[in-house]
């Protein structure tokens, strides 16, 4: 797994914290710029916030679905646009 604050990260405000609460590896990840609208700011939080859940639903699925014994079970254009995501994240399968 990449190097990144362990999820779940969530919103307070126009910050997105996480890590293990209560301990020095607990902190801000990001701050929203709030001079967007409101629910572009919130929206924009929220997928921030979900990004260590959507990486590892991600990989889950990759490792699952990709390929089964017989070959490749996605069409190869999802296979590598996956792949691409999930290396780009830093993401190791």
């Amino acid at each position: 797994m990449s190097k990144h604050t362990q999820g779940p990260w969530s919103v307070v405000g126009n910050r997105i914290v996480g890590g293990d609460t209560g301990t020095e590896n607990y902190g801000q990840i990001a701050s929203i710029d709030t001079d967007w609208r409101g629910d572009i700011v919130a929206g924009n939080a929220r997928l921030i916030a979900a990004a260590p859940a959507l990486a590892e639903a991600l990989r889950i699925a990759y490792l699952a679905f990709a390929h089964d014994e017989e070959g490749p079970v996605w069409s190869d254009s999802l296979i590598a646009k996956t792949r691409a995501a999930l290396e780009a994240a830093g993401v190791e399968l």
